[in-house]
């Protein structure tokens, strides 16, 4: 949802349990047109929602390792990664290859579960939303969603996944077992042990050319 805060606008995903309202997490990095009209946020959360702790990774963040490493440093051990990865027009020939090639796009999303041991649950939005004036009507960047969603294990292993015929919205369930995250933490090579933080200095430079 966008949510306004002092003339501020945040891409920003609000958690919500049995309960009611948990917390929410805002974007940090904007892809491409987002800094037209949204700035980044500047926290990241990890949210105890009682068997687990969550925490959010807002589409094009999870391009960003340090988000998740973020998250499982502090405790995470399911990332919630929604996403709205645009795609560009697709007409009825070329829906079920676009829908192959946005989920296969998608499993990379298993080295974020793989190097923080952490389950990932990975939903991309699906189907059309218009278009944008300012872009042609075949551009890429227009809003047309391929759908797709994954889960995976903390071992990398894929638990769900939809199909990938068509581009509809579609539900996929899921056990998490704690069992997996024990088993995968344990591991002698498991990441987060066998790290070096004394030599990751370069990490928080800032950079001052691309």
């Amino acid at each position: 949802m966008s949510e306004k805060e002092r003339d501020l606008i945040y891409n920003c995903q609000v958690l919500i349990g049995p309960q009611g309202y948990i917390g929410k997490s805002r974007k940090i990095h904007m892809s491409e047109d987002e800094g037209l009209m949204y700035v980044g946020g500047a926290a990241i959360p990890v949210f105890d929602i009682g068997k687990c702790k969550v925490g959010s990774v807002i589409c094009y963040d999870a391009f960003y390792p340090e988000i998740t490493r973020t998250l499982a440093l502090n405790g995470a051990e399911v990332f919630l990664m929604p996403s709205a990865g645009r795609c560009g027009p697709w007409n009825q020939q070329t829906e079920t290859s676009v829908a192959k090639r946005v989920k296969e796009s998608l499993s990379w999303y298993r080295m974020r579960a793989l190097e923080n041991a952490a389950f990932v649950i990975i939903t991309n939005q699906a189907g059309r939303a218009g278009t944008v004036d300012y872009y042609r009507e075949d551009y890429r960047r227009q809003p047309y969603h391929g759908g797709g969603s994954l889960i995976f294990a903390p071992d990398g292993s894929l638990l769900a996944e939809t199909e990938a015929t068509t581009i509809q919205a579609e539900m996929i369930l899921a056990d998490l077992n704690s069992e997996d995250f024990a088993r995968a933490r344990a591991n002698a090579n498991f990441p987060l042990r066998k790290r070096r933080p004394e030599l990751y200095g370069e990490l928080v430079r800032p950079v001052t050319e691309a």
